[in-house]
């Protein structure tokens, strides 16, 4: 009975350490990754509107030449009032653009923040050692969604493996009383 008894506590340890150093890693991965991709992607969208901004005036520029050149023989009273207006719609249209982009990444920023902090806040309390924190829930197919659904199932075998080493330790407490108690009455 105690061989017995061993494996399931070796295979509990090895279970413990390898969840452990899973954990690690997986957390080292995170990150990396979180920090590489904020870079990224200020980077290309900062690259993606200077190019959208880009494409925009030279259009606007193309057609607003387009239109000097068809309306140059009717005379330039004409050719000032549609290059001021277009010129107008222009400035509008960057100022909405500037607009849109910014609520866009305002509503973005909190999310990713709002997720991170969650995450992070329900981390730390794993490492602290409780295990009575709330599971996170964050419903996706993002990263987020992903990792707190690790995290969730980490906190889940945590509470497992510590309930049945709790129920191995009784166990083992039970027969070392009747070791004891067999001891004493082999020496009475």
């Amino acid at each position: 009975m105690n061989q017995q008894i061993t494996k399931d506590e070796k295979q509990l340890f090895d279970v413990v350490i390898s969840q452990d150093q899973e954990i690690r890693a997986l957390y080292e991965d995170y990150i990396q990754i979180r920090d590489r991709d904020k870079t990224e992607q200020l980077d290309f969208h900062t690259l993606r509107d200077a190019g959208r901004n880009y494409s925009q005036a030279s259009f606007a520029l193309t057609e607003l030449k387009n239109i000097a050149d068809e309306d140059l023989a009717a005379g330039t009273s004409v050719i000032f009032t549609r290059f001021t207006d277009t010129r107008m719609i222009f400035l509008i249209a960057i100022a909405v653009s500037l607009v849109i982009g910014t609520v866009i990444l305002v509503v973005v920023n909190r999310d990713v923040t709002k997720k991170i902090r969650r995450i992070t806040k329900f981390g730390d309390a794993l490492m602290q050692g409780d295990l009575s924190a709330h599971p996170i829930n964050i419903k996706g197919t993002d990263e987020f969604s992903k990792l707190s659904s690790i995290l969730n199932n980490v906190q889940t075998t945590f509470k497992g493996m510590i309930e049945r080493l709790s129920i191995v330790s009784t166990h083992l407490n039970e027969e070392s009383t009747q070791l004891d108690e067999g001891a004493r009455t082999l020496q009475a």
